[in-house]
Order: structure tokens, then sequence, then C-alpha cells
């Protein structure tokens, strides 16, 4: 079913490039998730401001050391806090895993500096890691699915 809590939004997001077709992304989620062996995704749209989608991942995702990532939430979930710059970091790299230190600062409106500093923090937490160089390089997310971000 076609249906937008604001279409005004949806049209937006299409027009900038974040949505590349309408109607695609919940069954491609449903297709990956199962896929990957891990049981469908549940969405809560009757919150009043926003939605909730729950992933319940079957396997448990370990880091490097081999130790579960964040703290205890529930079930398998992990929590993880952020602050606004660094969700909003996690957003940019989402959407353009090139992009530079200098766009991300020009797009959320803050120093260079301070976004150098969150990004070390970052990749110091595990969070997110760059590969190549500062021109060319590529941003990756580290997160696992399974997380609960929240901000703080």
């Amino acid at each position: 079913m076609n249906d937008y809590r604001n279409p005004l939004v949806a049209s937006a997001m299409k027009t900038l490039g974040y949505v590349n077709m309408f109607n695609r992304g919940v069954g491609q989620v449903q297709t990956d998730l199962k896929e990957n062996g891990n049981q469908p995704a549940e969405f809560n749209v009757n919150l009043i401001t926003a939605f909730k989608v729950d992933v319940k991942v079957s396997q448990s995702y370990t880091n490097e050391n081999g130790g579960k990532t964040g703290g205890k939430v529930g079930g398998d979930a992990a929590l993880i806090e952020m602050t606004d710059i660094q969700k909003s970091i996690i957003d940019l790299i989402g959407a353009d895993a090139s992009i530079s230190i200098d766009q991300m600062a020009v797009k959320m409106a803050v120093k260079k500096r301070t976004l150098e500093r969150e990004i070390a923090n970052m990749k110091q937490k595990g969070y997110i890691s760059r590969t190549g160089s500062p021109r060319s390089g590529k941003w990756e997310v580290i997160i696992p699915y399974n997380c609960v971000i929240e901000i703080v």
C-alpha cells in the first residue's frame, strides 16, 4: 500500500536523491533479512510523530575482539549512545560513502575541527572506519543492525 505520512517530505527526499523509488524499501529490507537468515522486520506506524522498525538479528554481533558491542537493551539489541553530530555523520556516510570531512562540515554547518574530533571518537569506538586516501577513500559504518542508537 502506498501511503506517506508527509507526501511533501517524501517527494523532497526523492528529488534530493535520498530515495530512488517509492514502494521498494520495505520489500527489499524484508527480502535481505530473509536471505541473511533473520526474522522479518516489524513495523509500528501507530506512533503520532514517528514510526518504529524492530529488526531481530538471529546471530550475535561481535566486534573484532569477539565481545558484544555496546550495553544490553533487551533481547540481542545493544545500546549505542551518540551525539546529534555523530548521528548526522552516520546519516551522511549512509547517503554517500565517499563524502569528505569538508563536505560534511558544509552540510552540517559545523566547524571542520569539531567533525574531526567527533570522527576520531567514532573511529576509536569502532562505529566507523575509512579506507583509502582523504580524496578518494570510502567510509564504512560498522554499527550492527540490532543496535538501538540513543542521542545524548
